[in-house]
């Protein structure tokens, strides 16, 4: 059985274009492979994309995402396994620029989410390019800087799997 869930993610973008990942070790791949990904989660019944997006934010980084400024950016289905469940994930991807790097604040971390995430930290995209870890996805250095250059698209790009 394959579950569908909807999810939101988020590139917080500071005026130096760092990026803020987060780490996560895929639980089902030999070897526990380290990956980053941008935070982020699931969309709950009935809840408003945005809403969800300044919710997940606030719980994994402590940050409070303004209402206003926010692009979607790209759209993105992704097709995985997770604790042995196989998961087909629709995501909505979002830029935010945010005044500067912040501390993250872990204290909104819900128990899976400490069980899962092993390191926050802001990348440069140079620091993107060097990185030996998995990115999601995993052209995200590229496609960043793209995005960084030209600015948001007019409707959110398909970025694929």
């Amino acid at each position: 059985m394959i579950e569908l869930r909807r999810a939101v993610r988020v590139l917080l973008v500071t005026p130096d274009e760092r990026v803020l990942l987060l780490a996560a070790e895929d639980p089902d791949a030999d070897g526990r492979t380290r990956f980053w990904f941008p935070p982020g989660g699931g969309i709950e019944e009935g809840e408003d994309p945005r809403a969800a997006l300044a919710r997940e934010v606030a719980e994994e980084t402590g940050y409070a995402l303004p209402g206003v400024g926010v692009d979607e950016v790209w759209h993105r289905c992704h097709r995985f396994r997770w604790g042995g469940v196989r998961i087909d994930q629709r995501e909505r991807w979002f830029l935010a620029r945010v005044p500067s790097a912040f501390a993250i604040d872990r204290s909104g971390w819900t128990p899976g989410e400490q069980a899962d995430l092993r390191d926050a930290r802001w990348f440069t995209l140079a620091e993107l390019d060097a990185c030996p870890d998995r990115l999601v996805p995993a052209d995200l250095a590229a496609r960043l800087r793209e995005l960084l250059r030209d600015g948001p698209p007019d409707e959110p790009v398909d970025v694929g799997v």
